[in-house]
């Protein structure tokens, strides 16, 4: 629902962080797509700020923000774990679960 209404990408929407990427500004909620340190937008053009449409309003979309906030989670959808899905974790679980995968 979020990418129909605001023309996101799958990744970007994956990576919003509650606490970091939603904002309020001249009283519109916005989602605010910016640089994440290791995790950036794939252009200059990638980083901007969009207004939350009224149809995600109504389906509760700044309440699954504020829920988020108030449970301190890392990302607004998804996993909370910081570090599940990178390379490196992996790595490491792969090989537990598909003993043969690490050959």
């Amino acid at each position: 629902m979020i990418a129909m209404f605001s023309g996101m990408r799958a990744e970007e929407i994956a990576r919003m962080r509650p606490a970091h990427d939603f904002a309020e500004f001249d009283g519109v909620f916005c989602m605010v797509l910016q640089n994440q340190g290791d995790l950036s937008p794939k252009s200059e053009a990638g980083e901007r700020v969009v207004p939350v449409h009224r149809r995600l309003l109504d389906l509760g979309l700044r309440d699954l923000v504020a829920q988020r906030i108030a449970e301190r989670s890392y990302r607004l959808l998804g996993p909370q774990d910081r570090d599940r899905g990178r390379r490196e974790d992996r790595a490491s679980v792969v090989p537990a679960q598909y003993p043969h995968a690490a050959d």
